[in-house]
């Protein structure tokens, strides 16, 4: 998504975030021009959507848990008072209020919200939202009603107000008897229950094409995938060290049986060592396992861009449910203790996604974490302003459909309509059993028995959404890496358009959709060679007398010159008629600092036992500037030299797209042919 200027952009993202208290009463029916593109589901004007209650499922193997939504805890924060402020503005109608004073009324504790602020609250002058007046907020603003409403709610015995830095919204606990002020404050424009998330739960690299794509160096390098779970072991050798980021967004709730999984109890920590696996619970493996099918590099098999960088944010939270107290394992159909995640701790990770994402070139951001059932989309979400703001810089939000086995429906926040929705299926191109599709599901990757990382050094097999969602986030950043000045929307169509078709054949299936085919999208983004074709047959060694000497032409062009070395040019055009060679291919025109012969589009495979050709390991190849030149080594032995970097690069490229593992030579030393061979 491309905005002609940042204000353009930041109005972008602020209408969307302040929008919500008109995407209340309608799903949203605006999509920009690159948004992936999803259905509405329509709410009839002024009616509240209802939350709907989670019915989740939890196996371990077979059919993979959902992330699930569950009632809400609260964050609290340590915040000194300030001073009462003058008179709040007047009440303004606060939507979502009913909804929540229901909930309320059905239990004794509190429930964590999420609430928006109204334009009065932020001084813009008026209280409905509009683009033009969001684009002016500024951070003062902000922080004025933040501390109004903070003297103000403690007043009223609320003392787990936290605001979510930057963005209008805030969190809170409240009790029924607490609800009402949220609405005699004046300040908000929206509250909504702060829900909860459950994880959803290499045979596959075969099925989309991983070993022919990273052939052509689609391997993630130069890129970053943030992945947003319950963390990475990042000391496990399948990462091999490339965990380069870590944060922790968690929360103390002891209300709702809430204990942070970050460092020292802490409910936000932005240290590499955050971002570990979480312990006390066997859903803390899910990260690392999630991670190792984005980017895991192992001696055996790879996970889709092995080269690329991983960001691990940890969103997670522990519950422990408790005799005639909070539930919310149980609701959320799990054993206690267990992991959950808040939207709002999900915001925030999100947040420090988008503050990393220059400095570390991320272009993905995995969650394969939801819940709930949505037949459209769901662009009231809290969690849309920042998956927009993501999208609008060029990262991919990589969401999982869930695994409810439904054939109309998907989790949230999957159905957010500027997310990147994947679901699930077999090795044989069927949808998986437990996966849920719609027309809001954008991809398909394989997600069943897919193998990967766990903790400590290992490795198992899982089923789920939960593992077909990393699949294109790697597919992004292989893609990325392979094409840089490709646009994160362009890739993503690309995935669209280059994968195989497959149709929901479950009872009540109509939906189709493509599964990812990383080959053939590499190959569509590949740089293309930079040939002129001639006729095999055609060809002849001619003396052109003088300075011109033996030369190889066509009969339209001369080709390659020998001087006065008749054998040496007799030998070479045996060499092009022998592989079929009709191609003379170029690095760096007019000037080319690297000339290479293809048949057709393929290079040549075998070598007969007079050719002169030295081996060498593709593996081991790499560029390094010497002075003003750039050498092409494969760390044993100087291959050749570049005038600069750039065709440097080109020259590598074709070398790997092409599989070359030989340099051959006619005429050392001081060849006048050079030719390359492959496997």
């Amino acid at each position: 998504m491309k905005f002609r200027s940042a204000a353009t952009a930041r109005a972008f993202l602020c209408a969307s975030l302040l929008g919500f208290s008109a995407a209340i009463g309608a799903s949203s029916q605006g999509k920009d021009e690159e948004a992936p593109e999803k259905q509405v589901q329509e709410t009839p004007a002024g009616k509240v959507p209802e939350l709907r209650k989670i019915t989740p499922s939890v196996p371990v193997q077979g059919p993979a848990p959902r992330l699930q939504t569950a009632p809400g805890p609260v964050v609290p924060g340590t915040i000194t008072p300030l001073p009462v402020p003058g008179p709040l503005p007047q009440a303004v109608q606060l939507q979502g209020l009913d909804q929540l004073q229901l909930k309320l009324q059905q239990t004794d504790l509190p429930v964590r919200v999420i609430v928006q602020y109204n334009q009065a609250a932020v001084d813009q002058g008026e209280s409905r939202t509009t683009a033009a007046n969001v684009s002016a907020l500024k951070s003062d603003k902000l922080q004025a009603a933040n501390d109004k409403t903070l003297t103000f709610v403690r007043a009223r015995g609320i003392e787990s107000f936290r605001p979510i830095p930057n963005l209008p919204l805030a969190t809170m606990e409240v009790t029924r008897n607490q609800i009402g002020a949220l609405q005699e404050s004046g300040q908000f424009a929206l509250v909504v229950e702060d829900k909860l998330s459950a994880p959803t739960l290499a045979s596959s690299g075969t099925v989309i094409g991983v070993a022919d794509a990273h052939a052509l160096q689609a391997r993630g390098a130069g890129t970053t995938i943030a992945i947003l779970d319950t963390g990475v072991d990042r000391t496990h050798a399948f990462f091999g060290g490339r965990v380069v980021e870590g944060a922790c967004y968690s929360s103390n709730v002891p209300s709702q049986g809430a204990t942070s999984l970050c460092p020292g109890g802490a409910t936000s920590v932005t240290t590499l060592a955050s971002g570990g696996a979480c312990t006390g619970s066997g859903s803390c493996d899910h990260g690392t396992h999630v991670a190792g099918i984005a980017a895991g590099d192992g001696a055996t098999f790879d996970g889709v861009a092995p080269q690329a960088g991983i960001m691990s944010v940890q969103v997670f939270t522990l519950f422990t449910d408790s005799p005639g107290g909070p539930q919310n394992c149980a609701n959320a159909g799990r054993a206690s203790p267990c992991v959950l995640s808040y939207d709002s701790d999900q915001i925030r990770g999100l947040q420090r996604v988008a503050a990393r994402r220059e400095a570390r070139n991320i272009v993905a951001a995995n969650m394969s974490l939801g819940g709930g059932t949505n037949t459209g989309t769901c662009n009231g979400d809290v969690r849309k302003p920042v998956i927009d703001q993501l999208w609008a810089a060029g990262v991919a939000t990589v969401i999982s459909s869930g695994n409810s086995s439904q054939v109309n429906a998907v989790g949230a926040p999957g159905c957010i309509s500027t997310a990147v929705t994947v679901g699930s299926t077999t090795d044989a191109d069927a949808i998986s059993g437990f996966s849920n599709m719609s027309n809001t599901v954008d991809l398909l990757a394989p997600g069943s028995n897919i193998n990967s990382s766990v903790p400590g050094g290992g490795f198992q097999s899982k089923n789920g959404t939960s593992m077909a969602a990393p699949q294109v986030a790697g597919a992004i950043a292989a893609l990325a890496s392979l094409s840089p000045d490709t646009s994160i929307s362009d890739i993503v169509n690309t995935l669209r358009t280059t994968g195989v078709n497959v149709t929901d054949g479950r009872t009540g299936g109509t939906v189709t959709r493509r599964r990812i085919n990383l080959a053939a999208a590499a190959e569509q983004l590949a740089p293309r060679d930079d040939c002129i074709t001639h006729n095999t047959a055609s060809l002849s060694l001619v003396n052109r007398g003088g300075a011109g000497g033996w030369t190889i032409t066509d009969g339209r062009s001369l080709m390659f010159a020998f001087g006065s070395n008749k054998a040496e040019g007799e030998a070479a055009l045996a060499i092009i008629r022998k592989y079929g060679f009709d191609r003379t291919c170029y690095v760096g025109r007019p000037n080319a600092s690297m000339t290479y012969l293809l048949a057709g589009t393929s290079s040549a495979t075998a070598a007969h036992g007079s050719e002169d050709c030295i081996s060498f390991n593709r593996n081991n190849l790499s560029v390094e500037q010497v002075g003003s030149q750039w050498r092409l080594t494969d760390g044993r032995s100087s291959m050749k030299m570049f005038p600069n970097n750039s065709e440097a690069q080109q020259a590598l490229d074709a070398i790997n797209r092409h599989r070359f593992n030989r340099q051959c030579y006619v005429g050392r030393p001081g060849p006048s042919f050079t030719y390359w061979l492959a496997e």
